[in-house]
């Protein structure tokens, strides 16, 4: 919640989740003009995967939705994303807790982006998997958590990168200070050979997997009509994916992995995270678990 609020600030993709209050306030009547505005057949598609005859699922469809009435769709405008000049720490306050949960953002690509696939080869090598850098280097090298990852999250309008690990309290800075190692080592170094074509290989390898299922195949086409994908995108994802280079990894790990101007997100003891963070921001905020902001450790006596 903390992360897309600095990410994606008053836009929709800022809400998470709904809260109570806002569950309680939705009125009966209010559902029903949603529904009258957003579920309009001149704004849908159906997606049908399966052993069926075209002219007949065809004429089945009208028959059955023949009395579903059109509307007006008006596309919707959204408040612009806020653009982030520097590096902050927002710490989320569970006093006592052992872990801290980092999660370390920018905004990155939107869906359609033409450096989609250059984008997902480099997250790959970065921290997609358990072979990925920051994996390797926070569980395996230096024993700090079960699991750390990179991931990319491509909405239609906008999207973000994100670092994430559950790590021992006494090694929050040190956690942080791996993550900007591999953060700056992707932006600053050529991925060898091997390490890309590993990463490929993966990529393209789990791809025919998603679709041997009806489901799977439904889901990938849904994914491409909703992004507005163009209409040999699944015929050509794994040459799109051969086709990356060095080059292409670097240069969008430059524009999309922005470490110096990153949301640092932890959830944890704030008075001993605080001491261990604080250098890696330029700013800090707390906020206790309802999402109240705190005082800094410390300040609380200052203002007595």
């Amino acid at each position: 919640e903390q992360a897309a609020r600095l990410i994606f600030g008053s836009h929709p993709y800022a809400r998470v989740s709904p809260s109570a209050d806002d569950v309680e306030k939705l009125t009966r009547e209010e559902l029903q003009r949603i529904h009258a505005a957003a579920l309009i057949p001149n704004n849908a598609t159906f997606v049908v995967v399966g052993d069926v005859d075209k002219e007949d699922i065809v004429r089945e469809i009208e028959d059955l939705f023949k009395g579903w009435p059109p509307g007006e769709y008006a596309a919707p405008s959204f408040a612009a994303f806020p653009e982030r000049k520097e590096r902050t720490l927002t710490v989320v306050d569970r006093p006592g807790s052992a872990q801290s949960n980092i999660v370390l953002a920018n905004r990155a690509i939107d869906r359609k982006s033409p450096d989609y696939f250059p984008t997902i080869v480099m997250n790959q090598v970065l921290g997609a998997g358990a072979s990925s850098r920051v994996f390797m280097n926070l569980r395996e090298e230096k024993g700090y958590t079960y699991g750390a990852y990179t991931r990319l999250d491509t909405k239609r309008l906008g999207g973000d990168f994100e670092a994430t690990a559950e790590v021992r309290t006494a090694v929050t800075g040190d956690s942080l200070k791996e993550f900007f190692y591999e953060l700056d080592r992707i932006r600053n170094e050529d991925v060898p050979d091997e390490e890309l074509n590993d990463a490929k290989n993966f990529l393209t390898g789990v791809f025919p997997i998603r679709a041997e299922t009806q489901e799977g195949m439904t889901n990938l086409l849904v994914n491409q009509l909703l992004f507005d994908l163009p209409d040999n995108y699944l015929q050509t994802y794994r040459s799109n994916i051969e086709a990356i280079t060095s080059d292409d990894v670097r240069r969008v790990a430059n524009l999309y992995v922005r470490p110096a101007e990153m949301a640092m997100v932890i959830v944890g003891d704030a008075k001993e995270i605080v001491p261990q963070a604080e250098k890696f921001a330029a700013a800090i905020e707390i906020f206790d678990i309802e999402g109240n902001p705190v005082a800094l450790p410390g300040q609380e006596a200052a203002a007595n």
